[in-house]
């Protein structure tokens, strides 16, 4: 992290230089948003592409274990934990969409 930052600087402190002898510099936004609203959705985006499949992994590992236990009582009990965590886990993740997009939309609404 110290080193990404150390790069970071360096590059931006030769662009800056590079940009006075010039006489006009633009940074071209990378991420594509305008706007904080837009970030934080295009983030939520990106944990839901990810998450998506590890929650679908987790479910069938879930099965597995309920599958692995055969009735004893310890092992079901884990596979049950491990199922209620993985649901509260999705649950967290689409409330997490769901809410930035109402935030989102309410702010819109607010600027007219």
């Amino acid at each position: 992290m110290l080193l990404a930052t150390a790069v970071m600087a360096m590059l931006v402190s030769v662009s800056i230089v590079s940009a006075q002898s010039t006489g006009s510099f633009t940074l071209p936004n990378p991420i594509k948003a305008n706007n904080i609203q837009d970030l934080v959705f295009q983030i939520t985006d990106i944990v839901l592409i990810i998450a998506i499949p590890i929650s679908v992994l987790l479910l069938i590992y879930s099965g597995f274990l309920f599958v692995k236990a055969r009735g004893n009582e310890t092992e079901v009990t884990e596979a049950k934990k491990t199922f209620y965590y993985t649901i509260i886990g999705i649950a967290v993740l689409f409330g997490a969409r769901f809410l930035s997009e109402i935030v989102r939309g309410t702010i819109e609404q607010l600027k007219g």
